[in-house]
């Protein structure tokens, strides 16, 4: 039987009205739940321009909403084992110099596979996570660009986690990098390498507008095969045929500003066109929950009222009932 089917059987019944209410207030709060308990599902993203993604940082910088204070991470304790593993593994490097060290170094300890968490997990603790792979434990691009990432803040250096996300593939997460002399330089820690175009290096956000001229260099001098250079090329060039998605700090480094408002687990800057909006539940976040938890809303107040106007009718009609059991009474009369 419908809700609605039940609902008409039970017109009279202020009851039926309010566990409809109290039953749709369930399953709005069910969905906040589930969503809590799932890693990618509730993420916002907010579109900003291309040209916010190529401005020069101070050493502080911004995209959107989304506020990186260097200064502030290059001075929190917390974030004081990651500091100490760059000055211990690369001095005083700066720039890519600093990226493809800090990239070698855990390359060298972490091999790649899948890992026990990841940044968008609700538990997540960048210091365990850390110690966990240069430790050894298996890491891929998530976890490898979230270290370096934070590794690179920690010393000062501006960085951040930057996602590319093709149309129709599957995405991969990398780091920009700012560098005095080079501009911001996308670095991937998976592979060793750096992307660029047709400059020395290239912003993710110029990248995406040509990405045509797209090129993978390895770190170092070490020789790669052209087969090998060309399929990174075309893979790349792939993954730059959507957007680039820039998560907010407070996910990789849980300090700072968190911007996302409950229950979403985390705020995305958006670049690129406009053929991801949403979450893939997001979209049920966005209509159900608050349909849910209004329509429960207005099913309460709907039996509450009707529980009153029972009240105050059966109130009314045992007032009646004794006044008419009073008129019906023989009162002797006084002579």
């Amino acid at each position: 039987m419908s809700l609605y089917s039940w609902l008409s059987n039970h017109h009279k019944a202020p009851l039926a009205w309010r566990v409809a209410g109290f039953s749709l207030m369930a399953s709005a709060f069910g969905l906040l739940w589930a969503l809590k308990t799932l890693p990618y599902s509730s993420v916002r993203l907010m579109p900003v321009e291309a040209s916010e993604a190529t401005r020069r940082p101070t050493p502080d910088f911004t995209l959107g909403p989304l506020t990186w204070p260097v200064g502030e991470f290059a001075a929190t304790p917390a974030l004081r084992p990651f500091r100490d593993s760059m000055r211990a593994t690369c001095g005083q490097a700066k720039g890519v110099a600093a990226a493809e060290c800090a990239t070698t170094a855990l390359s060298e300890r972490s091999p790649l596979g899948n890992p026990a968490s990841e940044f968008v997990n609700v538990d997540f603790d960048p210091v365990a996570h850390l110690e966990r792979h240069m430790a050894g434990a298996p890491g891929h691009c998530l976890t490898r660009s979230a270290i370096l990432a934070t590794q690179l803040l920690a010393v000062g250096i501006p960085a951040r986690v930057v996602q590319m996300i093709p149309a129709r593939a599957k995405g991969h997460t990398l780091v920009e990098v700012w560098d005095d002399t080079k501009g911001w330089t996308v670095v991937d820690p998976s592979t060793g390498g750096f992307v660029s175009g047709t400059g020395p290096r290239g912003s993710a956000g110029e990248l995406l507008a040509d990405p045509a001229s797209v090129q993978w260099k390895p770190f170092g001098s070490a020789p790669v095969s052209a087969a090998e250079s060309e399929a990174k090329k075309r893979h790349f060039q792939t993954l730059l045929g959507g957007n680039l998605l820039y998560p907010e700090p407070w996910l990789y480094l849980r300090q700072g500003e968190r911007v996302a408002p409950w229950p979403l687990r985390g705020h995305y800057a958006r670049v690129g066109p406009v053929f991801l909006m949403l979450g893939p539940v997001q979209r049920v976040l966005a209509w159900a929950v608050p349909a849910l938890a209004v329509t429960g809303l207005a099913f309460l107040a709907v039996g509450w009222r009707r529980r009153h106007a029972r009240v105050r009718a059966e109130g009314a009609s045992r007032v009646h009932g004794a006044v008419d059991a009073l008129d019906g009474l023989d009162v002797p009369q006084r002579t």
